[in-house]
């Protein structure tokens, strides 16, 4: 009986609530360590930039660089612009932020952004960011580092951008146009006028440099496709757990195969190409230089698919977001589509003939309409990562920093654009911007990393727009300054693609 009283007694003592209060201690004892222990390894990492402007938190070792990493490190894109554009003073800085566990150089001084674009230590991509990208998108000019293989692949697409081959496109980018607006004038009412630009921007990116026609207007399973896997892209960018996620999803569905058989049919007519390789170079210098590269489509199955996913879905991207802003613009500034109209009347009359190279080049307000344009849907950023240490005015970025080029906070500062949210296509008659170097240009990228298909997309654009105006009046119920963009691997409209035409009378 002594035993069992001793043994009720040591019960009563050790109750289950007793086992769960320790087990409470021990947990928030081991999380508060943690959390120690992450604080102080990120006031280690946040001396090294010490020197720099930024807000790491250094004031406070450890509760400060917790604090300030936590604040920054769930933003999307639009939330990184949102912080870092006040931060920085009239005309561009260089300021330090959090991103995750990794301190960030920010830089919206365009000065400083054109020097780091020409030094050898600033061509790789920040794996951080990119390596999030699904499987699916990442190519050579997308994801890889500034190696052999990338100038390699840039060499081949900077020859199929050569005035001569852009002459040759011309004809496809007329027939594409063409296509477009006939298609869209049995539109009653309100439309996505975005479902027409990027599959005429689609088909034509697939037949200029693929030899491939697969009149991609009329496929509204690739568009929807396209939307999708576009928006999810710029989400992962900054968010590496949601691309993770997103490659788990692709992998085990057939989300994806609308898109397999439009490459599955390009690479089938590039083999048959293959058998027989003209020497005609003015033709199109882009797949002959890829059937050369690659001595057998089948042995690199696998990496070619890449090659035309990336040329397909990037090629098509740009131009076709920068038509479909052009549009809901010019539906909501009846003024500034009046002058463009006009200046397509001085040029074709009554006719309705097919545009000329000269035609295009003769078009100057609409020129001017696309390089303000252009301004407004530029990429909002791009990151970098220093391979050495780099000396920018004064400023040292250690090696194996990731930095943000933040365009769209350079595009829209007052310091170099005089009303930046105003949209105006005559600020490039005169010297704007005065204080700094070529803006209209810069949005297409830097150094190694820069976008080859500038005049591509600025000719395209053209085309696209002048068939349009030509044909159609486009009206939108909204006023310019309800249409609202967001940041995603472009500037893109969230609210005003969607737009009316009337049919102008001869």
């Amino acid at each position: 009986m002594a035993h069992e009283d001793e043994d009720a007694t040591i019960c009563r003592c050790l109750r289950p609530s007793d086992y769960s209060g320790a087990g409470l201690t021990m947990l928030i004892t081991l999380l508060f360590t943690i959390i120690t222990f992450y604080g102080f390894y990120l006031w280690m990492v946040s001396r090294k930039y010490s020197h720099l402007p930024g807000n790491l938190g250094i004031e406070f070792p450890i509760i400060g660089n917790l604090y300030y990493s936590l604040k920054t490190s769930f933003l999307d894109h639009d939330g990184i612009i949102a912080h870092l554009k006040p931060l920085f003073p009239p005309g561009g800085g260089l300021h330090v932020m959090w991103y995750y566990w990794k301190p960030v150089v920010a830089i919206s001084n365009p000065f400083m952004v054109e020097k780091l674009a020409g030094h050898p230590a600033f061509g790789d991509k920040e794996s951080m960011v990119y390596e999030s990208l699904p499987n699916f998108w990442k190519g050579i000019a997308l994801y890889a580092n500034a190696d052999s293989k990338l100038k390699l692949r840039k060499k081949i697409i900077n020859r199929s951008m050569t005035n001569q081959n852009l002459t040759n496109y011309h004809n496809i980018f007329v027939k594409m146009s063409k296509r477009m607006v006939d298609k869209m004038q049995h539109e009653k009412g309100t439309f996505n006028v975005e479902r027409y630009t990027s599959m005429t921007a689609m088909g034509s990116i697939i037949e200029t440099h693929f030899g491939s026609d697969l009149n991609a207007i009329d496929n509204d399973e690739v568009y929807n496709l396209m939307r999708w896997g576009m928006r999810k892209v710029a989400i992962t960018l900054f968010n590496p757990i949601f691309g993770f996620l997103l490659n788990i999803f692709i992998a085990v569905n057939n989300t994806l195969k609308p898109v397999h058989q439009i490459i599955e049919t390009c690479q089938k007519n590039l083999a048959q190409r293959q058998q027989n390789v003209t020497k005609d170079e003015s033709k199109n210098l882009y797949f002959e230089d890829m059937l050369k590269e690659y001595s057998s489509i089948d042995s690199n199955y696998e990496e070619f698919q890449q090659v035309i996913r990336e040329v397909m879905f990037v090629g098509s991207q740009s131009v076709s977001n920068l038509v479909t802003t052009s549009l809901a613009i010019l539906a909501t500034l009846p003024d500034i589509q009046e002058k463009a109209w006009h200046e397509q009347q001085n040029i074709f009359g009554d006719s309705d003939r097919d545009p000329t190279t000269t035609d295009i080049k003769n078009m100057e307000y609409l020129e001017r309409f696309v390089k303000e344009a252009v301004r407004f849907v530029t990429c909002p950023s791009t990151v970098r990562k220093t391979k050495a240490e780099i000396i920018i005015d004064g400023k040292i970025i250690p090696p194996n920093t990731s930095v943000i080029l933040c365009h769209r906070i350079m595009f829209m500062d007052s310091y170099y654009w005089e009303n930046p949210s105003i949209f105006n296509p005559d600020r490039y008659l005169g010297d704007e911007p005065s204080k700094s170097y070529n803006h209209a240009l810069s949005a297409f990228g830097y150094g190694i990393r820069n976008c080859p298909g500038a005049q591509f997309a600025y000719d395209q654009a053209k085309i696209m727009l002048s068939t349009i105006l030509r044909r159609f009046k486009v009206v939108s119920d909204k006023r310019y300054e309800d249409i609202k963009q967001s940041a995603q691997i472009v500037m893109e409209i969230t609210d005003g693609h969607h737009i009316s035409i009337v049919k102008r009378k001869k």
